[in-house]
């Protein structure tokens, strides 16, 4: 064999093995975790999906507010209760007005609204909701973290600060307040999102 005809086959033989090699890469970089990008260049392995809307690859949970509240409920002057709402920084719903129908009318002979926790305690006189308030007289009233389910984070707060807590009835329902070392009754929620002055009165 000539020369010519080595340097040829040295070319196409370095020529064929290059080829081979990218051609290997790229069969690896598909068949690796994350080798998936559509034709947007969203990544289907990592959770990504184009949004028309946005034109951009997203992970549809990270684009939603998702607030999870505690499942509480305020009892409303008219006997309804209303819930957390995670869509306005876990602020209580506004009570229904006077004419509204109320979905769940369960409200027993005492008024107690069975829907919302509440039921009648003999030996206080009134409507309750045992998590929250001991029925026995002699409990010294409110149960807090007696829940089996998802405890108040506001009153946990307000208990760790070694703060007094109550329930309080108004003209919008129910509220918890803890007492300050200043001897001032605040918010619960308040107090836990650091929204208020400690030493300030409810307004």
């Amino acid at each position: 064999m000539d020369k010519k005809t080595f340097y040829l086959v040295a070319a196409v033989l370095i020529f064929a093995a290059f080829f081979a090699s990218s051609y290997l890469q790229s069969q690896e970089a598909k068949d690796a975790v994350g080798g998936d990008a559509d034709e947007h260049g969203c990544i289907g392995s990592a959770g990504y999906s184009w949004s028309e809307e946005k034109q951009a690859c997203v992970r549809p949970w990270e684009e939603q507010d998702q607030v999870a509240c505690t499942m509480e409920a305020r009892l409303c002057p008219d006997g309804s209760a209303v819930g957390r709402n995670g869509s306005n920084g876990c602020e209580f719903d506004p009570c229904p007005d006077a004419g509204t129908t109320i979905v769940g009318g369960d409200s027993d002979e005492h008024g107690c609204k069975a829907s919302a926790g509440y039921s009648w305690c003999e030996e206080k006189g009134k409507c309750l909701r045992t998590w929250e308030e001991s029925c026995s007289p002699d409990s010294g009233g409110e149960v807090i973290g007696g829940n089996p389910g998802l405890a108040n984070p506001a009153a946990e707060y307000c208990r760790d600060l070694g703060l007094d807590y109550r329930i309080v009835d108004d003209e919008s329902g129910q509220r918890g307040e803890c007492l300050t070392k200043e001897g001032v009754w605040v918010d619960e929620w308040a107090l836990y999102r650091d929204e208020i002055d400690v030493a300030q009165p409810l307004a």
